[in-house]
């Protein structure tokens, strides 16, 4: 029966993952064609980044700040495949079984795991270094340790990973040691688990608009903090990569302007889906200019988020102009034709980035 249980859970978790290509595939597709020459560059970075934790901890401005970089991706790995990793689809079923708690966790903790690249390139740089010197590197032990109990309350308490997240965005402003820091880190998950998580507030003084889709975001979870994540994670990186490639500042920049852009345009698909659904309420009000334009108000709203997380990190910079010709163009292509959104949001990041180099 256990052996039963593994292969079903497997099952399910390929069943999962390849919905969720099939879901993203023009969304992969379109970064693989734009950054693909950057990808060994980027999987270089990574080595790098790890490298500077394990051999220059001394250096505490760049290691935290690499450590967060490392830890956001790591999580966002983590969320993306949440529903994967715990059959979150298929709990009414499993719960039939009859299997303990142990069995359940225990599978969840392996496909887990599995989609954890970080903390398996960590392992094995740690492990490739003889035992005597273990002892050198408490700070790679540390941050296994924050991959593992981390990914653990994306997977169990997701709603409270966002609040960790931005404690840990705020403890890299103070000067802090790199164990220092880890220790915070560690004291803010404790904290945030024994405290009980934040009640969505609804406030019935908004107006009709802004309420209905106030309650619209909070049934959009999953796409929300994935999406808020995702805003930190980019702002973050640019941060870091900005200060090692200085001459290629601006460019960084607008690649991560346009990774936001292209984010909050793709939030505008999910709000089509639902205006198909429930059609026949919309059908009901179109006769309200501020009810048509009322459907870019989720998107937009996570857009002006993501700005805020990239000006707050890095500041303003020539390339943000880039905004207001790219917002109106990709969210009107996500309204209208969003088969060719990618394709349009290439187009238009290429045409930036040879404006850049002829200015």
């Amino acid at each position: 029966m256990k052996l039963r249980y593994i292969s079903l859970r497997w099952q399910i978790f390929r069943h999962e993952v390849k919905c969720l290509m099939t879901q993203i595939e023009n969304l992969a597709i379109g970064l693989i064609a734009f950054l693909g020459v950057a990808i060994p560059a980027l999987v270089y970075l990574v080595l790098l980044g790890l490298g500077i934790i394990l051999e220059h901890p001394d250096d505490a401005d760049k290691a935290i700040s690499t450590s967060f970089n490392m830890f956001a991706i790591q999580t966002l790995i983590i969320f993306l495949f949440r529903a994967a990793i715990n059959a979150e689809n298929y709990q009414s079923f499993i719960n039939t079984l009859g299997l303990g708690k142990v069995h359940h966790h225990f599978v969840d903790l392996v496909l887990m795991m599995l989609c954890m690249p970080l903390l398996f390139l960590l392992a094995a740089i740690i492990f490739s270094v003889p035992i005597a010197a273990w002892s050198e590197l408490p700070h790679g032990f540390a941050l296994l340790s924050q991959f593992l109990c981390f990914a653990l309350v994306a997977l169990y308490f997701p709603t409270r990973m966002l609040g960790l997240l931005l404690f840990n965005l705020l403890l890299t402003l103070f000067p802090l040691s790199l164990l220092q820091y880890y220790l915070g880190t560690h004291l803010s998950l404790f904290l945030l688990l024994m405290n009980r998580p934040f009640p969505v507030v609804k406030s019935p003084k908004l107006p009709f608009l802004l309420r209905y889709w106030w309650q619209f975001a909070i049934s959009q979870k999953t796409v929300l903090i994935n999406c808020l994540l995702s805003f930190i994670t980019i702002a973050s990186t640019v941060g870091s990569l900005r200060g090692e490639l200085i001459e290629y500042a601006n460019f960084v920049y607008l690649i991560g302007l346009m990774l936001i852009l292209l984010l909050a345009s793709c939030t505008q698909i999910s709000v089509n889906r639902h205006l198909n659904e429930y059609a026949h309420f919309y059908e009901a009000h179109l006769d309200s200019k501020l009810i048509r334009l009322g459907v870019f108000v989720f998107p937009l709203g996570l857009l002006f988020v993501g700005l805020m997380s990239l000006v707050l990190l890095n500041g303003f910079s020539s390339p943000f102009i880039a905004v207001f010709v790219g917002c109106p163009l990709l969210f009107w292509m996500a309204r209208k034709y969003e088969s060719r959104l990618m394709i349009a949001w290439i187009a238009l990041s290429i045409c930036f980035l040879v404006l850049m180099i002829q200015l």
